[in-house]
This record gives C-alpha cells, structure tokens and sequence, in this order.
C-alpha cells in the first residue's frame, strides 16, 4: 500500500454523539434547567411555580405576581466526571453479527466556576418587566483515548493488513463550548386567575475544538510508515463565534391560593461554525486540508408543563414535565468520516421533576428546607441501522463495524438529586444555596436577592 493512500484507509471512524462525530464532542449534554439556587434545590420544578426572579427564563408569565423590584445573582460550581467509556481495550468478533466487548473507562474530571444568572426586575406598574444575563452552557474538556483493538482471528475473512485491527485510533481531544444570553421579559395579568409572559434573548455562541488522531505503532520494523508513529495524521477542528435569536413565552393559572399551573415553551437559536479537517501526506510529510466549510450547532427546543400545591403556609410541593426537542438535532447533525451510509437520528426526551419547599418559620428569622429529584433520559444520537447490521464494507473493500453498536453500549439515563437552604438574612435581603448529585457530575449553587 502506498504511504500517501494510507491515511484514506485510516481517517474513517469516530463516534456520533452529538452535533458532530468528532470525538471531542462525545456526551456533550444540555443543561436545560431552570436557573437559580432555589429552583436548583427543587429539582428545576418551576414552571408551574414561578414565583421569583428566574420566571425570566422558567416561565415569564410568573413575573406578574412578583411585587416588589429586586436585583438577583447567582454563582455555581459545576463538576463533571467526564467519563470516557472507549478509553482502550478490544471489541473481539464472535459470530456474523456479534461482538465481544471489553472496554476500558477513564476519567477526566473538570471543575468549572462562573455566573449563571443575573437579573433586574421592575414591578412598579401593571407590566413586570425585568432585564437579565444567563449562561446556557458552558462545557470545558480535554482527554486522550487509546487504540481499540480488534483482533484479526486466524478464521475470520477479513483482509489481512496492517489496518483492519484498529477500529479506533490513539486521540488527543479538547472542547470548550459556551452559550451567553441577554434578555428582555415581561409579564402581565390578565384578570384576578391568569397571567401571560414574553422573554426575547440575545445569544452568543462559542465553540472551540479539536480532534487529533495519532498513528499508533502498528507496523513492521522498515516499513515506510514507522517513522510517524506516534505523531498527529488526521485533524478535526472546529471555530464558532455566532449569535442569534431566541425567546421564551408562558401562561399561569391560580384558580386559587392552593393550586397554580403553569406552561412555558422555549426556542432556542441554531448557531454556525467553521470547520477544517487535515490529513497527513506521509509521502511529503505536509497536512493538507481534505474537507472545511460551515455547519449547524443546534440547540433543542423544549416545552414545559407543571403545577404546584400549596397545601399549608408553610409548604410547596411543585411538579413539573419537559419534552425536549431532541429531534432536531438530527437535522443539521455533520459527519466528518465515511461511516457506511449510516444516518444519525434522535427520538425527543420527557424529563420529570419533583420538588419540595418547607419553610421553618418559628425562629425569628426563617428559613426554607428544599429537596427535589428529576430524571434525565438518555439523549445521544442514535443509529438507524438495526443490530444485523452493524458491519459493512467500505470505499477500500475493508470490512468494518457501524458506529451504532458504540451508541448503544453505553446508553444509560441519568437520575438527579437535589437539596438546598434558604435564609431570609433582613427583609431585604435573602440566600440560597442547592446542591445536585448524579452519577456524571455535580452542581453547587449559590444566589443572592436584594428586594428595594
């Protein structure tokens, strides 16, 4: 095989996880959550609740309820354990259509700091109207993978070369994504039970990353590729600086002190990105650009309905449903690697949540007591190929394995418990602080208001 011919033999896997399969972007998942310590603690069970500052984003028509201006901040802290579940190992082939996993997870822990949510709020007239800040992502990441091995058993039919044993390659990755909104709300009752509201955001969009595939040491001693080992032959890069238009619309009902309901729909803007892929000539030992152009970051849309019940003065329990547009992910999702005329699609998630309030009230100054719990499903980009067909042959002739049989090995939803305090300091001024754990990372949470 000729030196300069390789890399098409070799730049032809990777995982499809997200809005594109460039490794880098493997789990990258959207934190949907209502802002604010307080409804952190309760799970993000606000919608039907909305009754402080962060109705700006939860449910706007809320804010029709609020009667004295404030001005809100928060802080957070936010953990992820960054689990890799292809760091190494093998997939050995024990029939037609079946595989032998044996796979090893790494971690790459990452701890990032900011200012979530900020806001100002005017309720001197009929019209609450307030100003804000929100951060709607921010996901910072660097890991290496190892080579997956693929065993060539000695009865197996496919062609003997230095290739077909890697199904993945060694990977150095890096990812730094962030989503920063200004906005505009209002909110306006419209009669003694109803309420109605309108946010309208201004986002910006950064996206920074980078997937370097590295020539493992596969080769005999002489061969022309050697010298190359361990060096970068593929590069995946990509470079978003974009903004765009989104807004969020709620309704409120009270039909009396006890019951509330609530909905609220949110659409979130689709941001574009450059993108560059290299590929090492070993012949002229130059990278040369194989594909660039723009692509589609899609953020989903998502609808949300919920009640609260306040069954004493001093206790709130709120409910909440989410359907999350997942869907259209697959519409602008961008493949990079020949991965046999595969096509990525996604089913739309329902997230529940639960969350309760108790506040202490016999101490001079009270305070609240708040847990929640919420379920994340699983919302990865799938494969359309069903199981029997999880091998193909490509461009080369080379028998290969569908990327779907990765996506469905590590499916796993994801349960979240949460629990804060909150403190009334005088009649001004009041903090909270929550706390949510799940087995891919955790969240703390710290907000301040200052009532005028």
């Amino acid at each position: 095989m000729r030196p300069a011919h390789c890399a098409c033999v070799l730049f032809i896997h990777c995982l499809a996880w997200s809005q594109n399969d460039m490794i880098a972007n493997i789990d990258l998942q959207f934190q949907l959550s209502n802002p604010g310590a307080r409804s952190l603690a309760m799970a993000g069970a606000f919608v039907g609740l909305a009754d402080d500052a962060t109705a700006v984003l939860s449910n706007p028509a809320g804010m029709a309820s609020l009667s004295s201006d404030m001005l809100v901040f928060e802080l957070q802290s936010v953990d992820r354990d960054n689990d890799i579940p292809f760091y190494g190992g093998t997939i050995r082939q024990v029939g037609l259509q079946d595989f032998e996993y044996d796979l090893q997870t790494k971690s790459f822990p990452e701890q990032t700091f900011s200012v979530p949510f900020a806001a100002y709020l005017n309720t001197s007239s009929r019209l609450k109207w307030g100003v804000f800040y929100a951060e709607q992502a921010r996901f910072e990441r660097q890991f290496q993978t190892q080579e997956i091995y693929l065993p060539h058993e000695a009865d197996d039919d496919r062609p003997v070369n230095d290739f077909t044993d890697f199904y993945f390659f060694p990977s150095d990755n890096q990812i730094d994504l962030q989503i920063r909104t200004v906005g505009l709300s209002g909110g306006i009752s419209m009669g003694e039970k109803w309420s109605v509201g309108l946010t309208l955001m201004y986002a910006d969009f950064a996206y920074k990353g980078q997937t370097d595939l590295i020539l493992p040491d596969i080769f005999p001693s002489g061969h022309p590729l050697q010298d190359f080992v361990g060096q970068n032959f593929a590069t995946i890069a990509v470079d978003g600086d974009d903004q765009a238009i989104g807004g969020a619309v709620g309704i409120l009902f009270h039909p009396n002190e006890i019951f509330s309901f609530g909905a609220a729909y949110r659409s979130q803007p689709a941001y574009r990105y450059d993108f560059v892929v290299e590929i090492l000539d070993f012949a002229n030992n130059v990278y040369e650009i194989d594909d660039q152009g723009q692509a589609s970051f899609e953020s989903p849309d998502s609808f949300g309905a919920g009640f609260a019940i306040k069954p004493s003065e001093t206790l709130v329990v709120s409910l909440e449903v989410n359907r999350v547009q997942y869907a259209e992910l697959s519409d602008t999702y961008h493949s990079f690697f020949d991965s046999g005329g595969e096509t990525q699609t996604i089913d739309n998630a329902t997230e529940y949540r639960i969350g309760t309030e108790l506040f202490i009230t016999r101490y001079a100054r009270p305070f609240a007591v708040r847990c929640g719990y919420w379920f994340e499903p699983y919302h990865a980009l799938q494969n359309t190929y069903l199981d029997n067909q999880i091998l193909y042959a490509d461009e080369n002739g080379f028998q290969q394995i569908r990327n779907a049989v990765f996506l469905r090995q590590f499916e796993q939803d994801t349960d979240h418990i949460s629990f804060g305090l909150g403190w009334s300091l005088t009649n001004h001024i009041a903090f909270d602080a929550a706390f949510d754990w799940s087995h891919i990372g955790q969240i703390s949470s710290l907000s301040g208001v200052y009532r005028f």
